[in-house]
């Protein structure tokens, strides 16, 4: 992995500066796959698509490459949040989407994935390499319901993945439905594979994350 220089964006609501990270080059070797679609590759550190302003606390979307000035340094931040601040972003942006300026460029496309990362983020407090502490019914009820939105209100959700967010929020009759429209014999063997370990789980009854076998 090697670094390039740092960009730099603006936060839309304060305009205040952040020097966010870039790569010149990197890989994907070492990287972890998981059931939830979260990629961890230690030598491709990539920022976060959602920053939190460092000035005003607010939140906004990553801009494209082209809406970034370079800086002078090597070093910024990748601004990774944490399962809070995804559910502040996320309210935020809900107000956003229903505001008529809404400066943050928020479409319900936009909303939806991050409704994906929400869940994500969840998994990452809750179950990713933690086995010690377990979600509120408040929460899980929160998770589950922004879940089944962006199964629901995504289209290009592959029905493999529906079937594991279902299997993720204790739906385990829709998993099995969403299982049981898949052709498996026309799945590659990756996917396959990806099937069994889904319908294993699920017919125990077990909704946590887990890693996929490269």
């Amino acid at each position: 992995m090697i670094p390039g220089f740092a960009r730099i964006t603006l936060c839309p609501h304060c305009g205040g500066e952040k020097e966010i990270m870039s790569l010149m080059s990197g890989n994907s070797i070492g990287a972890e796959r998981w059931s939830d679609d979260k990629l961890i590759a230690p030598i491709l550190r990539k920022p976060s698509p959602v920053q939190k302003c460092p000035h005003c606390g607010n939140y906004y979307f990553m801009p494209p490459h082209e809406e970034t000035r370079k800086s002078e340094s090597l070093f910024g931040t990748r601004g990774l949040l944490g399962y809070q601040e995804w559910k502040e972003a996320y309210w935020q942006f809900c107000e956003s989407l229903e505001s008529p300026e809404n400066i943050c460029k928020v479409n319900p496309i936009r909303l939806n994935k991050v409704r994906l990362w929400v869940l994500q983020a969840y998994n990452d407090f809750y179950y990713r390499g933690n086995d010690e502490q377990f979600p509120s019914a408040e929460e899980f009820e929160f998770v589950r319901s922004i879940a089944i939105r962006f199964v629901e209100e995504y289209e290009d959700v592959e029905p493999l993945m529906k079937a594991e967010i279902y299997r993720e929020i204790n739906e385990m009759q829709k998993c099995l439905e969403m299982l049981s429209n898949i052709s498996y014999e026309q799945l590659n063997e990756s996917q396959k594979r990806i099937y069994c370990e889904i319908k294993e789980r699920m017919e125990k009854s077990d909704n946590r994350i887990f890693r996929l076998k490269q």
